[in-house]
């Protein structure tokens, strides 16, 4: 999976009033043969059209994480339309890349978890020694200490968000 967003060459990015078809993207590639298989236009859980810089991007059991700013998004492939058309490896013609919308199952404000990390720029899931499913997230670029928080996941792919130690880990590297 590769995410995309989109911006002018003088650096705005699309908005409901600007470019309002410039939606941010992710598209998923065939591991097999490396070919593009569909690609997804983002909305928010309310239906709204995601716009902007997409921060952290993984994959898990059948889950999209993403990140604007520091709210992750979960986004299920399971509710993910099959692409209507044929992809032209030739020409990267997508004509028909408005009819495969994926709404966001969740969105999660992790800003008073990640201890002064003023945005999620990485995240990857891993498990732990106890078998839980830990969502990893960082932020790398806007200070000296930088946080590497991990969230619980829950059975159903939602993130646990953090209450107590149990829940959540955090490792903090000096640079």
């Amino acid at each position: 999976y590769v995410s995309s967003y989109w911006r002018d060459v003088d650096g705005t990015i699309a908005s409901s009033t600007y470019q309002p078809t410039r939606i941010s993207i992710v598209a998923e590639i065939n591991k097999s043969t490396n070919a593009l298989r569909r690609v997804f236009r983002l909305y928010k859980p309310d239906g709204t059209p995601n716009y902007g810089h997409l921060g952290a991007l993984a994959h898990h059991n059948g889950n999209l994480y993403i990140s604007y700013g520091t709210t992750m998004h979960r986004y299920s492939l399971a509710t993910a339309p099959n692409p209507g058309y044929i992809f032209n490896p030739q020409t990267f013609a997508n004509p028909k890349g408005d009819q495969n919308p994926l709404t966001a199952v969740s969105g999660i404000s992790l800003a008073s978890y990640i201890e002064g990390n003023t945005s999620i720029d990485s995240a990857h899931v891993s498990v732990d020694s106890t078998g839980d499913t830990i969502l990893w997230t960082s932020d790398w670029d806007t200070a000296d200490i930088r946080k590497l928080h991990g969230f619980k996941l829950n059975t159903d792919g939602s993130i646990a968000v953090a209450i107590n130690a149990s829940t959540s880990a955090r490792i903090q590297f000096i640079l």
